[in-house]
């Protein structure tokens, strides 16, 4: 199998690829899918991992492969392979709030990660900087720094809110 990793809209260098293909229709598209007109800077809230990326898997060695190599961005394909590093390394989902958002900077990947409590009472946030061609170990390393930083008690709280034990295995029944 491989997987392409094709231009999305979760980064500046996303959006200017579909601005290209795209020209004056990107907004009023976006308007239209989420009934909003207002972006929301990484800087106030982080995207879900690989939000508004768009992989196409097929059958490696067919005659289709040729036809999607133009769509394929290996800058896209770079930053989307270490946020899902950093989800998976953290054990998320799509009902766990974690965020992750990788940008490349020349030959470097710069990435964020957030995990937080459903409510945003807890809120845990860092970034950190690796080699573009390692973009799988920067999403691990950066959910490895998070974990060492509180994140895992947030996400194990979380766990047992999702998943409470049945009384008498553990937890006293609640009135």
């Amino acid at each position: 199998m491989r997987l392409w990793g094709v231009m999305a809209a979760a980064s500046a260098t996303r959006l200017g690829s579909l601005r290209r293909l795209v020209p004056g229709g990107l907004a009023p598209a976006a308007c239209a899918v989420g009934r909003s007109c207002e972006f929301l800077p990484v800087e106030v809230m982080l995207p879900a991992a690989g939000q508004g990326a768009l992989g196409i898997e097929t059958l490696a060695g067919r005659w289709v492969d040729n036809l999607l190599q133009p769509l394929h961005d290996p800058v896209t394909a770079s930053t989307v392979a270490a946020e899902r590093a950093f989800l998976w390394h953290l054990g998320g989902g799509c009902t766990v709030p974690i965020a992750a958002f990788a940008q490349c900077q020349g030959t470097e990947l710069h990435m964020q990660g957030l995990v937080s409590t459903p409510d945003g009472s807890q809120l845990l946030r860092q970034e950190l900087r690796g080699p573009v061609q390692e973009p799988a170990q920067l999403g691990e390393r950066l959910a490895a720094q998070m974990r060492a930083s509180g994140a895992g008690a947030l996400l194990e709280a979380l766990q047992d809110d999702l998943h409470p034990l049945p009384a008498g295995e553990g937890r006293e029944e609640r009135d």
